[in-house]
């Protein structure tokens, strides 16, 4: 995968794009993504599992059970042309998490399968998730670690992930096995990025806030902070997370953006 990276999609080892300089605090060592040690190194405040959540936070919630299914459009709804989905939090989501009969502190945690990854190593995606055998199992904790995970897939482009946990309960030794069944799909790269609403300042004043650029991949991280700096320098309305939409392209790995603006009042 990172052999068929071009150099504008790679990035240096301080953290920045070979050929644009934004960050996205990924180094073009193919072993950082595949080496948990180095990986939580790079990435320790924002991915690595024991900074995810505190432990009283994961053992404080060990007893809860019936936790709502996870938000998550269809499969053909994610891939169909056409279709527009609002950029934030849930470009891509888990499958609905499978409830447990009795209260989850019954249960620990016992093998662990990760089926369909690529990019990132099984040691990544079972640091992010916090999965860890031999710990209780705690169906908040998992379901914050899947968050974390979307988002992580979401920062390389990976806008389609979806992961499907599918447990297997065994009663005599009260563990939980789990099984999970990633789909990656398609890699997106930005197509065009438009603007409306904006009468005073011009596309390309406004596109030098941005941290993506048309061309590049699409990273769902710096998408949020674009939109924070464009709220900080106050020339429109507060802008939200549904203010912006995507369109994926149905043939290629494209997605293009939308974003609706509001300029503020000039005061007289």
């Amino acid at each position: 995968m990172w052999n068929e990276l071009t150099k504008q999609d790679r990035v240096r080892g301080d953290g920045t794009n070979e050929a644009n300089g934004v960050s996205n605090r990924f180094t073009d060592n193919p072993s950082t993504n595949r080496d948990p040690e180095v990986f939580a190194k790079i990435h320790g405040n924002v991915f690595c599992a024991a900074n995810v959540y505190s432990v009283k936070e994961r053992y404080d919630n060990q007893s809860e059970a019936g936790l709502h299914s996870f938000p998550r459009p269809s499969s053909e709804q994610m891939r169909s042309g056409g279709m527009k989905l609002m950029l934030g939090m849930t470009l891509a989501a888990t499958a609905p998490m499978p409830l447990l009969s009795q209260t989850a502190q019954e249960y620990r945690i016992g093998e662990v399968k990760i089926i369909g990854n690529n990019f990132f190593s099984v040691d990544i995606t079972k640091l992010v998730l916090g999965l860890v055998p031999g710990q209780v199992y705690n169906e908040t904790a998992l379901k914050k670690g899947f968050g974390n995970l979307t988002k992580l897939y979401g920062s390389q482009g990976y806008v389609n992930f979806t992961a499907v946990p599918m447990p297997d309960y065994d009663e005599g030794k009260k563990l939980v096995n789990l099984t999970i069944n990633i789909d990656e799909d398609r890699q997106f790269k930005v197509g065009h990025i438009t603007f409306t609403g904006n009468t005073t300042k011009s596309d390309n004043i406004i596109r030098c806030e941005l941290l993506i650029r048309e061309g590049y991949i699409f990273n769902t991280t710096s998408w949020d902070l674009s939109i924070q700096r464009l709220n900080r320098r106050g020339w429109f309305e507060q802008i939200k997370s549904e203010d912006s939409e995507i369109k994926l392209s149905a043939t290629e790995p494209i997605l293009d953006i939308d974003l609706k603006l509001k300029e503020k009042r000039r005061k007289r």
